[in-house]
């Protein structure tokens, strides 16, 4: 196998574009936190990726269905997102951090599979519908 044969360059455009699009997810997170949460969101990002690369790349010599793999990473997604509702004790931070994290594994998973547009569509929709709530009720 070519160390740079198009498959492994796809994967490795896949998790940096995931990187990328976990980032904007992230970003407007208060400075003070910023550092740890937007790299807990780009291993759960990349991490969701790696499964569905894996699962694609497995899935002629094993019988695996990507969508179970899906479904199983999107159920640890949303495990840990309860872990830290109930942790924080329900608060809109807490809520937040938990649909930030479903969402970057949701987004790692789509890129991992090769929807690029739309997982890139959705982190930009939510940086800008966080940006616009945001700014909407400052005012």
């Amino acid at each position: 196998m070519d160390l740079f044969s198009p498959s492994i360059l796809l994967n490795l455009i896949k998790l940096w574009v995931t990187t990328l699009a976990v980032l904007m997810i992230g970003w407007s997170r208060p400075e003070e936190e910023k550092f740890q949460y937007l790299l807990s969101l780009v291993f759960v990002g990349i991490g969701s990726c790696l499964f569905m690369i894996v699962t694609v790349e497995l899935a002629p010599y094993f019988v695996i269905q990507p969508q179970h793999i899906a479904g199983n990473v999107m159920l640890g997604m949303l495990v840990l997102g309860m872990i830290i509702i109930i942790k924080n004790k329900v608060s809109g931070t807490s809520i937040l951090s938990a649909a930030s994290i479903w969402l970057s594994g949701a987004t790692g998973l789509a890129i991992g599979i090769g929807l690029f547009m739309e997982g890139i569509a959705m982190a930009f929709i939510s940086f800008l519908t966080f940006k616009w709530l945001s700014r909407l009720v400052k005012e």
